[in-house]
């Protein structure tokens, strides 16, 4: 995934990875009670693409297209997709 959207990757400075980190970190800060979520060292990706998708590697890559980030309404909505897809690799569902 790193090397497909290597040239697409937001820096860190962008204020839509910022807000993906804030989300993130609010989501396993607010589950660091459950073992596999405070196991893992969560990594953002942000790719710039219209794709509407987000995914969470096993261990702990997220990666959040800039679509998805023009098609929510706002930052619950944003954290509830999240939550369900870091629940997908806690679970091991990948």
């Amino acid at each position: 995934w790193m090397e497909k959207y290597e040239s697409k990757m937001l820096p860190e400075t962008d204020a839509r990875y910022q807000v993906v980190k804030r989300v993130v970190g609010h989501l396993s800060e607010s589950n660091k009670d459950i073992p596999q979520v405070s196991a893992l060292t969560w990594a953002i990706h942000v790719v710039d693409e219209p794709e509407v998708n987000a995914f969470v590697l096993p261990n702990g890559e997220v990666f959040v297209f800039t679509g998805l980030l023009n098609a929510v309404s706002d930052i619950h909505q944003l954290s509830f997709i999240l939550g369900h897809e870091i629940a997908h690799a806690v679970l091991e569902h990948a």
